[in-house]
Protein backbone atom coordinates (compact mmCIF):
# COMPACT_ATOMS: atom_id res chain seq x y z
CA UNK A 1 0.00 0.00 0.00
CA UNK A 2 2.86 2.38 0.80
CA UNK A 3 4.55 1.61 -2.52
CA UNK A 4 1.31 2.18 -4.40
CA UNK A 5 0.77 5.49 -2.59
CA UNK A 6 4.27 6.69 -3.49
CA UNK A 7 3.66 5.68 -7.09
CA UNK A 8 0.40 7.64 -7.25
CA UNK A 9 1.90 10.71 -5.58
CA UNK A 10 4.82 10.73 -8.03
CA UNK A 11 2.79 10.05 -11.16
CA UNK A 12 3.60 12.75 -13.71
CA UNK A 13 -0.05 13.36 -14.67
CA UNK A 14 -1.12 13.71 -11.06
CA UNK A 15 1.74 16.11 -10.37
CA UNK A 16 0.81 18.13 -13.46
CA UNK A 17 -2.75 18.51 -12.17
CA UNK A 18 -1.37 19.41 -8.73
CA UNK A 19 0.74 22.19 -10.26
CA UNK A 20 -2.23 23.39 -12.32
CA UNK A 21 -4.44 23.65 -9.24
CA UNK A 22 -1.74 25.21 -7.05
CA UNK A 23 -0.86 27.97 -9.51
CA UNK A 24 -4.45 28.93 -10.30
CA UNK A 25 -5.45 28.82 -6.62
CA UNK A 26 -2.50 30.97 -5.57
CA UNK A 27 -3.23 33.59 -8.24
CA UNK A 28 -6.91 33.66 -7.30
CA UNK A 29 -6.15 34.03 -3.59
CA UNK A 30 -3.80 36.92 -4.27
CA UNK A 31 -6.32 38.72 -6.49
CA UNK A 32 -9.03 38.38 -3.84
CA UNK A 33 -6.75 39.71 -1.11
CA UNK A 34 -5.75 42.74 -3.18
CA UNK A 35 -9.39 43.50 -3.96
CA UNK A 36 -10.66 43.22 -0.40
CA UNK A 37 -7.94 44.65 1.80
CA UNK A 38 -8.67 45.13 5.49
CA UNK A 39 -11.26 47.56 6.77
CA UNK A 40 -12.22 48.06 10.38
CA UNK A 41 -13.88 50.64 12.55
CA UNK A 42 -12.98 51.29 16.18
CA UNK A 43 -14.39 54.03 18.36
CA UNK A 44 -12.52 55.28 20.26
CA UNK A 45 -9.39 53.87 18.58
CA UNK A 46 -6.65 52.60 20.83
CA UNK A 47 -3.54 50.71 19.80
CA UNK A 48 -4.66 47.44 21.37
CA UNK A 49 -8.16 47.68 19.88
CA UNK A 50 -6.83 48.53 16.44
CA UNK A 51 -4.43 45.60 16.54
CA UNK A 52 -7.14 43.20 17.73
CA UNK A 53 -9.65 44.33 15.12
CA UNK A 54 -6.96 44.17 12.43
CA UNK A 55 -6.17 40.55 13.30
CA UNK A 56 -9.84 39.58 13.16
CA UNK A 57 -10.39 41.46 9.91
CA UNK A 58 -7.37 39.77 8.35
CA UNK A 59 -8.62 36.30 9.21
CA UNK A 60 -12.21 36.91 8.17
CA UNK A 61 -11.34 38.73 4.94
CA UNK A 62 -9.29 35.89 3.47
CA UNK A 63 -11.21 34.34 0.53
CA UNK A 64 -12.87 31.00 1.09
CA UNK A 65 -15.02 29.04 -1.37
CA UNK A 66 -15.93 31.90 -3.66
CA UNK A 67 -17.20 30.88 -7.11
CA UNK A 68 -13.83 31.02 -8.85
CA UNK A 69 -11.98 29.26 -6.02
CA UNK A 70 -14.62 26.55 -5.77
CA UNK A 71 -14.45 26.03 -9.54
CA UNK A 72 -10.68 25.49 -9.39
CA UNK A 73 -11.06 23.15 -6.40
CA UNK A 74 -13.71 21.09 -8.19
CA UNK A 75 -11.83 20.82 -11.49
CA UNK A 76 -8.58 19.88 -9.75
CA UNK A 77 -10.28 17.31 -7.51
CA UNK A 78 -12.22 15.69 -10.36
CA UNK A 79 -9.11 15.53 -12.53
CA UNK A 80 -7.13 13.84 -9.76
CA UNK A 81 -9.85 11.32 -8.95
CA UNK A 82 -10.51 10.53 -12.60
CA UNK A 83 -6.83 10.08 -13.41
CA UNK A 84 -6.13 7.83 -10.44
CA UNK A 85 -9.30 5.71 -10.61
CA UNK A 86 -10.44 5.80 -14.25
CA UNK A 87 -7.41 6.53 -16.45
CA UNK A 88 -5.64 3.27 -15.53
CA UNK A 89 -8.72 1.30 -16.54
CA UNK A 90 -9.13 3.11 -19.85
CA UNK A 91 -5.49 2.47 -20.75
CA UNK A 92 -5.69 -1.16 -19.53
CA UNK A 93 -2.89 -0.50 -17.06
CA UNK A 94 -5.34 -1.54 -14.36
CA UNK A 95 -5.10 -5.13 -15.60
CA UNK A 96 -1.58 -5.22 -14.18
CA UNK A 97 -2.25 -3.13 -11.08
CA UNK A 98 -5.33 -5.04 -9.95
CA UNK A 99 -3.64 -8.38 -10.59
CA UNK A 100 -1.41 -7.73 -7.60
CA UNK A 101 -2.09 -9.87 -4.48
CA UNK A 102 -3.92 -6.99 -2.85
CA UNK A 103 -7.63 -6.48 -2.35
CA UNK A 104 -9.24 -4.09 -4.82
CA UNK A 105 -10.63 -1.88 -2.08
CA UNK A 106 -7.12 -1.35 -0.67
CA UNK A 107 -5.86 -0.20 -4.06
CA UNK A 108 -8.84 2.14 -4.46
CA UNK A 109 -8.38 3.46 -0.92
CA UNK A 110 -4.73 4.20 -1.74
CA UNK A 111 -5.79 6.12 -4.86
CA UNK A 112 -8.36 8.01 -2.79
CA UNK A 113 -5.73 9.00 -0.23
CA UNK A 114 -3.29 10.08 -2.94
CA UNK A 115 -5.93 12.24 -4.65
CA UNK A 116 -6.92 13.81 -1.33
CA UNK A 117 -3.32 14.59 -0.36
CA UNK A 118 -2.55 16.25 -3.68
CA UNK A 119 -5.78 18.27 -3.68
CA UNK A 120 -5.30 19.41 -0.09
CA UNK A 121 -1.70 20.44 -0.74
CA UNK A 122 -2.74 22.26 -3.92
CA UNK A 123 -4.94 24.49 -1.74
CA UNK A 124 -3.18 24.78 1.61
CA UNK A 125 0.30 25.54 0.21
CA UNK A 126 -0.86 28.45 -2.03
CA UNK A 127 -3.12 29.60 0.81
CA UNK A 128 -0.29 30.20 3.27
CA UNK A 129 2.24 31.28 0.64
CA UNK A 130 -0.19 33.97 -0.56
CA UNK A 131 -0.94 35.02 2.99
CA UNK A 132 2.74 35.43 3.87
CA UNK A 133 3.53 37.12 0.56
CA UNK A 134 0.72 39.67 0.97
CA UNK A 135 1.11 40.42 4.69
CA UNK A 136 4.73 39.44 5.26
CA UNK A 137 5.66 43.05 6.00
CA UNK A 138 3.43 42.93 9.11
CA UNK A 139 4.69 39.79 10.91
CA UNK A 140 3.11 40.62 14.28
CA UNK A 141 -0.28 41.16 12.67
CA UNK A 142 0.03 37.94 10.69
CA UNK A 143 1.20 35.93 13.69
CA UNK A 144 -1.60 37.31 15.84
CA UNK A 145 -4.27 36.53 13.26
CA UNK A 146 -3.08 32.98 12.58
CA UNK A 147 -2.27 31.88 16.10
CA UNK A 148 -3.70 34.45 18.51
CA UNK A 149 -7.18 34.40 16.95
CA UNK A 150 -6.89 30.76 15.92
CA UNK A 151 -7.44 31.24 12.20
CA UNK A 152 -4.61 28.81 11.37
CA UNK A 153 -6.39 25.73 12.71
CA UNK A 154 -9.79 26.96 11.51
CA UNK A 155 -8.65 27.44 7.93
CA UNK A 156 -6.73 24.15 8.04
CA UNK A 157 -9.92 22.35 9.08
CA UNK A 158 -12.00 24.33 6.57
CA UNK A 159 -9.90 23.25 3.58
CA UNK A 160 -9.59 19.72 4.96
CA UNK A 161 -13.38 19.34 4.99
CA UNK A 162 -13.74 20.91 1.54
CA UNK A 163 -11.19 18.53 0.00
CA UNK A 164 -12.68 15.46 1.68
CA UNK A 165 -16.09 16.31 0.21
CA UNK A 166 -14.77 16.94 -3.31
CA UNK A 167 -12.58 13.81 -3.46
CA UNK A 168 -15.16 11.47 -1.93
CA UNK A 169 -17.89 12.45 -4.40
CA UNK A 170 -15.61 12.59 -7.45
CA UNK A 171 -14.08 9.21 -6.53
CA UNK A 172 -17.50 7.56 -6.42
CA UNK A 173 -18.39 9.04 -9.81
CA UNK A 174 -15.05 7.89 -11.24
CA UNK A 175 -15.62 4.35 -9.98
CA UNK A 176 -19.13 4.25 -11.46
CA UNK A 177 -18.24 5.86 -14.79
CA UNK A 178 -17.67 3.78 -17.94
CA UNK A 179 -14.77 5.97 -19.12
CA UNK A 180 -12.61 8.98 -18.29
CA UNK A 181 -14.81 11.49 -20.12
CA UNK A 182 -17.94 10.40 -18.23
CA UNK A 183 -16.02 10.60 -14.95
CA UNK A 184 -14.89 14.18 -15.62
CA UNK A 185 -18.29 15.34 -16.84
CA UNK A 186 -20.24 13.62 -14.06
CA UNK A 187 -17.92 14.73 -11.27
CA UNK A 188 -17.86 18.39 -12.26
CA UNK A 189 -21.63 18.44 -12.79
CA UNK A 190 -22.56 16.90 -9.44
CA UNK A 191 -20.05 18.96 -7.48
CA UNK A 192 -21.15 22.22 -9.08
CA UNK A 193 -24.89 21.51 -8.96
CA UNK A 194 -25.32 22.69 -5.32
CA UNK A 195 -23.68 25.98 -6.30
CA UNK A 196 -26.02 26.47 -9.26
CA UNK A 197 -29.15 25.47 -7.33
CA UNK A 198 -28.05 27.40 -4.23
CA UNK A 199 -28.37 24.37 -1.95
CA UNK A 200 -27.31 25.75 1.43
CA UNK A 201 -26.80 22.43 3.25
CA UNK A 202 -24.04 21.29 0.88
CA UNK A 203 -20.64 22.80 0.02
CA UNK A 204 -19.69 25.43 -0.83
CA UNK A 205 -22.51 27.28 0.96
CA UNK A 206 -22.55 25.20 4.15
CA UNK A 207 -18.79 25.50 4.67
CA UNK A 208 -18.69 29.26 4.12
CA UNK A 209 -21.63 29.73 6.47
CA UNK A 210 -20.16 27.42 9.11
CA UNK A 211 -16.82 29.22 9.04
CA UNK A 212 -18.28 32.71 9.42
CA UNK A 213 -20.66 31.57 12.16
CA UNK A 214 -17.91 29.86 14.14
CA UNK A 215 -15.38 32.67 13.82
CA UNK A 216 -17.76 35.47 14.74
CA UNK A 217 -19.08 33.60 17.81
CA UNK A 218 -17.63 34.18 21.26
CA UNK A 219 -15.48 31.42 22.68
CA UNK A 220 -12.04 29.85 22.63
CA UNK A 221 -10.22 28.67 19.52
CA UNK A 222 -11.14 25.05 20.29
CA UNK A 223 -14.82 25.96 20.65
CA UNK A 224 -14.81 27.79 17.32
CA UNK A 225 -13.20 24.84 15.53
CA UNK A 226 -15.68 22.42 17.11
CA UNK A 227 -18.54 24.68 16.02
CA UNK A 228 -17.18 24.70 12.46
CA UNK A 229 -16.94 20.90 12.41
CA UNK A 230 -20.37 20.50 14.02
CA UNK A 231 -22.17 22.71 11.49
CA UNK A 232 -20.47 20.95 8.54
CA UNK A 233 -20.47 17.45 10.06
CA UNK A 234 -23.26 15.89 7.99
CA UNK A 235 -22.24 17.40 4.64
CA UNK A 236 -18.46 17.22 4.95
CA UNK A 237 -17.82 14.23 7.23
CA UNK A 238 -20.80 11.87 7.36
CA UNK A 239 -21.75 12.04 3.67
CA UNK A 240 -18.12 11.71 2.45
CA UNK A 241 -17.65 8.64 4.68
CA UNK A 242 -20.76 7.07 3.17
CA UNK A 243 -19.57 7.93 -0.35
CA UNK A 244 -16.13 6.46 0.36
CA UNK A 245 -17.69 3.28 1.73
CA UNK A 246 -19.81 2.95 -1.42
CA UNK A 247 -16.74 3.49 -3.59
CA UNK A 248 -14.80 0.74 -1.81
CA UNK A 249 -17.74 -1.68 -2.01
CA UNK A 250 -18.24 -1.03 -5.71
CA UNK A 251 -14.53 -1.57 -6.36
CA UNK A 252 -14.89 -5.10 -5.00
CA UNK A 253 -18.01 -5.88 -7.02
CA UNK A 254 -17.09 -4.40 -10.40
CA UNK A 255 -14.69 -5.80 -12.96
CA UNK A 256 -11.32 -4.10 -13.38
CA UNK A 257 -12.42 -2.39 -16.59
Amino acid sequence: MKTQLNWELNDHLNLLVFMFGSILTGITFHIHLLERGINFSVNPPTISQIFLESMRALGLSFPRLAEDIYTILVITGVLLSSLTLRYDKDTRLAMSIYSLPVKNYKLVLTKFIASFILLFLSVIIPFFLTLFYTYGDAPNLLKGALFGEGFFISYFMFWLLACVYVISLSSLIAELSPNLFASLLGGITLLYLPKILNITYLPPAVLNSAFLTSQTAFGSVAQKVLMLVDKAFVSCILIPLVLLGMTLLISEWRDVV
